[in-house]
């Protein structure tokens, strides 16, 4: 059940800084109607990605989603003043141990191999989710607010109450909206015990 999200976020015009755009009022009807707690704040290189993931670790309780939103690549994420590569997210995400899960709303890092990883490294997480294609943030972060709504406890129905995640997952790539997730890429990685689970519209 997502009790809090924290979002970091970084510039999506790097040009034009000033204009900075955010997915944050998106976020913030969901969260009111849910009844989840949500905070924000913006990461710009390495350091302040670091910087924000150990103070947001502090401030986690159990049911912490992290969400992570910039424009990305396959092995790295973008701030204003500089990228911040793969090994230094992994290394960071493994030592926020209070963290329950992870979903990357950017372009490209969400790929099957990244999410993996995170998964091994960090095995405190429940889920990690990501896009491994080019994705439009506003059409990418409409899709990760409805979701966490399908896989949320408090909102799902009687029927679904009992299914695991990685289930409910599924039934919404199936059934609901299957092209829209495989127009993103949408990945989506989940933890049972010892197992790890890919949800994929590719699989």
């Amino acid at each position: 059940m997502i009790k809090k999200i924290f979002v970091l976020e970084s510039s999506w015009d790097s040009e034009n800084p000033l204009e900075h755009h955010s997915v944050m009022p998106i976020i913030t009807e969901l969260t009111k109607q849910r009844n989840i707690k949500a905070y924000h704040q913006v990461f710009t290189d390495a350091k302040s990605f670091a910087h924000w993931v150990a103070k947001i670790n502090d401030a986690s309780t159990s049911g912490s989603l992290l969400y992570i939103a910039a424009h990305g690549n396959r092995g790295s994420l973008s701030g204003v003043n500089g990228s911040i590569q793969r090994q230094t997210i992994v290394r960071h995400i493994t030592r926020a141990k209070n963290i329950d899960f992870i979903h990357f709303g950017c372009c490209l890092f969400g790929n099957v191999s990244n999410l993996e990883l995170i998964m091994k490294k960090a095995k405190h997480l429940t889920w990690v989710a990501g896009y491994e294609k080019e994705v439009d943030w506003v059409d990418s972060s409409l899709f990760d607010i409805f979701l966490w709504s399908r896989i949320s406890h408090v909102a799902r129905s009687s029927m679904d109450r009992k299914l695991k995640t990685s289930t409910i997952v599924q039934n919404v790539i199936e059934k609901q909206v299957n092209g829209m997730v495989k127009e993103l890429g949408f990945n989506f990685a989940c933890r049972y015990g010892k197992n790890i689970y890919l949800v994929s519209p590719y699989e």
